[in-house]
């Protein structure tokens, strides 16, 4: 059977995450979420949908793909999905 992971990078986006999520409900086996510094209630909704969450600080300030293949790396599925929040 094939198995999807659907993964994010994510930073205060309490006002989209939901939405976001609620729009490829039961797409996903796995759902890792790369949290980038939020401060608002991102990871509790996270967490809510049985995210995997990442801790992710910067590297190089803005470089979404060292962000985007550290949640890959973390993923065990055959397919994985990246898709933005917003």
């Amino acid at each position: 059977m094939t198995s999807i992971a659907v993964c994010l990078i994510v930073k205060n986006e309490e006002a989209v995450l939901g939405r976001c999520l609620d729009s490829i409900r039961g797409l996903w086996d796995e759902l890792i979420i790369v949290d980038t510094g939020s401060r608002d209630d991102t990871v509790a909704i996270a967490q809510s949908y049985g995210a995997n969450v990442l801790h992710y600080e910067w590297v190089t300030p803005g470089d979404k793909g060292s962000a985007r293949n550290f949640g890959i790396a973390a993923a065990v599925s055959q397919w994985i999905v990246v898709i933005d929040a917003d």
